[in-house]
């Protein structure tokens, strides 16, 4: 998406810098136009007024010229009314007439240099549109890979913060079973202890469970296997001390 808008904001800031060029060109030639057909207007004799009208006639020619690359909307039209104007100075007789032909060549140049101002500005504008549109499309893509980064760190962490509970986890299970184990062992010794005592021949001894495979189990159920074994033992302690009693 951003090269197609990059592309096309270097395809339009192309073409405005083309057409503002021409269209500048067209700018340099009708303001001597302009100069020209108000030096002549005051004029104070017929061959002064066509004199400036006729270097009038060829800045708007120029102007003309130009305006083939430059779209500005009415110029084409107003530079053609004046240029026709100005054909007809030389077959004026009259100051009056060759000035009004003169004064209409005035009265173009000066719309057609509002026209060109206002129309350079808003390709200016469209160019600078373009440039806020590709900084807005870097500025999107930087908060985007902001926030790729952000989330692969959070998926660093969170995976490093499971294996730092399952590691606490595993070290809780060896605690128990080893705490766990010595407290069976103490009272099945204390059982044999008393069987030996009462000169009994017999000893409790219960099944083990593999401690690998504790470790495989949660810890409450690590926790009732030991409470299940230490009653399973009482339990044969009792019973092998009846028998003995028999």
């Amino acid at each position: 998406m951003k090269k197609t808008y990059f592309f096309i904001g270097c395809f339009i800031s192309f073409i405005a810098a083309f057409s503002q060029e021409d269209c500048s060109t067209a700018q340099a030639h009708i303001v001597y136009a302009f100069s020209n057909s108000k030096t002549g207007l005051d004029a104070n004799n017929v061959t002064h007024v066509k004199y400036y009208g006729n270097k009038t006639l060829d800045a708007f020619e120029r102007v003309q010229k130009a305006l083939k690359s430059c779209d500005c909307p009415d110029v084409g039209e107003w530079t053609y009314q004046a240029i026709e104007k100005l054909k007809k100075l030389d077959a004026a007789e009259k100051i009056a007439d060759a000035k009004y032909f003169v004064g209409k060549a005035n009265a173009y140049a000066q719309d057609i240099i509002t026209a060109l101002d206002l129309y350079t500005a808003g390709e200016s504008s469209v160019s600078n549109e373009v440039t806020q549109l590709d900084s807005i499309e870097e500025e999107q893509l930087r908060l985007q890979q902001e926030q790729e980064a952000l989330k692969k760190k959070q998926e660093q962490l969170k995976q490093k913060l499971a294996e730092q509970q399952k590691l606490e986890q595993s070290l809780a299970k060896e605690q128990l079973i080893v705490k766990s184990e010595t407290a069976l062992s103490n009272s099945i010794k204390a059982y044999n202890d008393l069987l030996s005592t009462c000169d009994c021949k017999k000893t409790v001894e219960p099944k083990r469970e593999n401690k690998e495979i504790l470790k495989t189990k949660s810890l409450e159920e690590i926790r009732k296997y030991y409470i299940s074994s230490i009653k399973n033992i009482t339990s044969d302690y009792i019973a092998t001390l009846d028998e003995c009693e028999d």
